[in-house]
């Protein structure tokens, strides 16, 4: 085992290759998943049963393709598929992930 560095270019061999099939390969059957199903004609209870058991296996492969990646491969691939802030506050997203914009007139100040 080599140590690397956190931003050095991951291995491109099989086990990449297949952590990148089940990284990505999870998206289109968890959203296609739900839509397919019921118009096989199960009842409600097996459709929802299908559905659940299927979206369970998809999260095991997603959870699998990370020791699969390995720790600088699957930072490269979910900054690629998520996206990084280039700082705290640059997008929508990452202000509700840590709490907003700082308010002045919260709550607390109007008692």
């Amino acid at each position: 085992m080599s140590n690397r560095e956190v931003g050095a270019a991951p291995n491109t061999g099989w086990r990449h290759r297949l952590g990148l099939l089940l990284f990505f390969g999870a998206f289109p059957i968890f959203t296609i998943n739900p839509v397919v199903i019921p118009i096989f004609g199960f009842s409600a209870g097996e459709s929802a049963a299908l559905i659940g058991g299927v979206l369970l296996v998809v999260e095991l492969h997603w959870f699998a393709s990370i020791p699969l990646l390995g720790k600088a491969g699957f930072q490269q691939v979910k900054e690629q598929a998520v996206g990084k802030p280039t700082k705290p506050g640059a997008s929508p997203v990452w202000r509700c992930a840590v709490g907003g914009q700082r308010r002045t007139n919260s709550f607390a100040s109007k008692i």
